[in-house]
C-alpha cells in the first residue's frame, strides 16, 4: 500500500467514525423529542381527563363522554409506555460513557495528526527498531505514550465494539 492510499484510507477512517458519532448523536436527539411530544400529549390527554372527571363527578356527564373518558384513559396508557420505551432507548449518559475516552483519542491523534500530516512521523511504534531511525517530534510528546493501539482504526473498531454492545436491539 502506497502512501497516498495510506492517507486515503485514514481520510476514510476518521468520516466513518465522524459519521457515526454524528449518526448515534442524531438519532439520540429524534429519541428526545419522540419522548418530548409523546410527554405533550400525555399532559393534553390529562387536561380532556379532568375536565370530563369534574363532568362525571357532577353527574352531568353522558354516555359518549363515558366513552371517550375511558378512550382517553387508554390512549394515557399507550402514550405512558411509549415514554418508559423511549427512555429505556435514550442513553445519551451511558453513550459518552462507553465511548468517551475512545472519541477522546480518535480526535486527539486526528489534532496531532493534522499538524504533521505530510511528515514521517507519524510512525507511532513502541518497543519497535523504527523509533531509533524517526526523529522524535514535539508534537508527539504526551504524559501518555502512544502505542499501536491508539491508531484511527483500532479506535474506530473500539467505538464501534461499544456501540453493538450496548445497544438495545
Amino acid at each position: 500500500m502506497n502512501k497516498r492510499n495510506v492517507k486515503q484510507s485514514q481520510s476514510t477512517i476518521k468520516k466513518t467514525l465522524d459519521v457515526q458519532h454524528t449518526n448515534k448523536i442524531t438519532e439520540i436527539q429524534e429519541i428526545e423529542e419522540q419522548q418530548q411530544k409523546a410527554k405533550d400529549g400525555i399532559k393534553l390527554i390529562n387536561k380532556e381527563i379532568e375536565i370530563l372527571q369534574e363532568l362525571k363527578r357532577v353527574g352531568d356527564i353522558s354516555d359518549e363522554q363515558i366513552e371517550t373518558l375511558i378512550h382517553l384513559q387508554d390512549q394515557k396508557q399507550d402514550l405512558q409506555r411509549q415514554v418508559d420505551s423511549l427512555g429505556e432507548q435514550l442513553n445519551e449518559i451511558d453513550y459518552y460513557v462507553n465511548v468517551g475516552h475512545t472519541l477522546f483519542k480518535y480526535y486527539d491523534i486526528i489534532e496531532k495528526g493534522s499538524k504533521d500530516d505530510d511528515s514521517s512521523n507519524n510512525i507511532q511504534v513502541a518497543n519497535s527498531i523504527l523509533k531509533y531511525f524517526v526523529k522524535p517530534s514535539s508534537t508527539n510528546e504526551s504524559d501518555e505514550p502512544t502505542t499501536q493501539t491508539d491508531n484511527r482504526a483500532s479506535l474506530l473498531d473500539k467505538y464501534t465494539s461499544s456501540i453493538e454492545k450496548h445497544s438495545l436491539p
